[in-house]
């Protein structure tokens, strides 16, 4: 692992994510009270209302999140591809799943913004379409980010690239994912989304944590060295 500024940077980015994209998400909904069971009139009324700079701003930090996963999912798939040696082929699903995750969510967003600029000119019908493709692509990504957390995880639970504890909670949370997905939109898949937040944001600790300690020695040599 590299004891290099740029390493510290790519290993924080994952907790920086779970940080921004929560932020972001609570800002953008501040007040909103409608669900995957609300009507279409009722989703028009929640976009009228809570259209302001409240979303604007959340929205923008939601973007920021996606930026800092992407540098993370780069990071630590760098890391795997190390750990796997040539000939591996999980370091690159790793990183296809991160990506799609990032692209799918990046996409979803595009729906909601026509809906809040459009605001005025929406009907029922058209509210309720918006905000159902923002919320089946977020469904999706649980998917893409599974295999992004599970072909990470397998790596390292052969390699001890992390924690064995962590690596095995990678696996079991990936598989929760995509199994609680054939329950369909509903509440169930997002407990292990929350867990698989949770394992991003402790694996991103333990990262920086061991790339600060290599750096610190890599400069402690250095001095002893120069001594």
């Amino acid at each position: 692992m590299s004891d290099r500024p740029s390493s510290r940077i790519g290993a924080a980015a994952g907790l920086a994510f779970v940080l921004l994209a929560f932020v972001g998400n609570a800002i953008a909904t501040s007040g909103s009270t409608v669900d995957e069971h609300s009507s279409g009139a009722e989703l028009l009324r929640d976009l009228q209302a809570h259209h302001g700079a409240a979303f604007h701003v959340g929205a923008v930090v939601e973007l920021l999140a996606f930026l800092a996963l992407l540098a993370f999912v780069a990071y630590v798939a760098a890391l795997v591809r190390r750990a796997e040696g040539d000939g591996g082929w999980l370091w690159l699903t790793a990183l296809g799943g991160g990506v799609l995750t990032i692209a799918i969510k990046l996409g979803s967003a595009a729906p909601m913004l026509a809906a809040v600029w459009r605001v005025d000119d929406l009907d029922a019908t058209t509210a309720r379409t918006l905000v159902d493709l923002n919320s089946f692509a977020f469904f999706i990504s649980f998917a893409t980010l599974a295999m992004f957390v599970g072909c990470a995880s397998a790596v390292a639970l052969r390699t001890a690239l992390l924690p064995r504890w962590l690596a095995a909670g990678g696996v079991v949370v990936a598989v929760a994912q995509v199994a609680t997905m054939t329950i369909g939109l509903t509440s169930a898949p997002i407990l292990p989304y929350l867990l698989t937040a949770i394992w991003i944001a402790a694996v991103s600790v333990v990262l920086t944590r061991r790339a600060g300690s290599r750096r610190t020695a890599a400069a402690s040599r250095a001095a002893a060295a120069a001594a």
